[in-house]
């Protein structure tokens, strides 16, 4: 038996397995749901980008070197256009990122994948 550092869902793992897109960053929150944006129809499957708390451990701010950061919020939601997977939605990740703020100069860095 394995142990894992994080939670995982049963819509997080049946996204990522159908989609062929197996990044520990990336956490799916929600059910996919369908949307018109600018007039074109799109399936949209809600998702967030997290830091890893090993990553989180040894992490330093890209402004001044500081080493002590708090959550700061999420970024606003971003479209990663993906091959659709049928022909009358587009389909697409709206992602949102995780925000830390560094306690010395209060500059935010933002999550990535």
């Amino acid at each position: 038996m394995t142990s894992l550092n994080y939670t995982t869902n049963i819509i997080d793992s049946t996204v990522k397995s159908c989609l062929n897109y197996h990044d520990p960053h990336l956490i799916f929150d929600d059910e996919p749901y369908k949307d018109t944006l600018r007039g074109t129809k799109y399936l949209l499957f809600p998702a967030t980008v997290y830091f890893l708390p090993q990553e989180l451990a040894d992490f330093r701010c890209y402004n001044c070197g500081f080493i002590s950061f708090y959550r700061n919020g999420f970024t606003p939601m971003h479209l990663i256009k993906v091959p659709s997977v049928n022909s009358t939605y587009q389909t697409a990740i709206a992602a949102r990122s995780a925000r830390i703020r560094c306690r010395n100069c209060n500059s935010t860095q933002k999550a990535f994948s």
